[in-house]
Parts: structure tokens; sequence; C-alpha cells
């Protein structure tokens, strides 16, 4: 597959559901690409107020251990 010639940025969310309104992000990544190589990277876990839902830990592989302390 041939990449842009321009850089670009791959944005990447897990959320505990599918509605904005009532669902919540739980981990945000995002990585830059220039000239086929991905030159910069970043990742941040989200704590949230809820109970992480079990569906939610077996897809994302994210346990409320993880997201406890997180902004």
């Amino acid at each position: 597959m041939r990449f842009p010639s321009l850089p670009f940025i791959v944005l990447d969310t897990e959320t505990t559901g599918l509605f904005p309104r009532v669902h919540k992000v739980v981990e945000l990544a995002l990585v830059r690409v220039e000239k086929e190589k991905v030159t910069d990277q970043y990742e941040q876990l989200y704590s949230i107020d809820d109970d992480l839902p079990p569906h939610v830990q077996v897809l994302t592989h994210i346990h409320p251990e993880d997201i406890e302390g997180k902004p």
C-alpha cells in the first residue's frame, strides 16, 4: 500500500461503548507518520467514575487497575 506523501496522524480510541453521551473514553493513542515512517507516538489511559464493563476489558485488554489514578 502506498502512503500519502503528506505527513498524517492515525488516531485510535478505546471507549466503554458506542454512545458518546453515555460512554467514556478510556484510552487515546496517536501515531504520526512521515515518509512511511512512524515519527512520533502518544498514548494515554483515562480513569472513569463508573466500573469498566467486563466486555470492554475483554475487547481492549484494559483493566480497572490499569486506569486507576489516571487523569
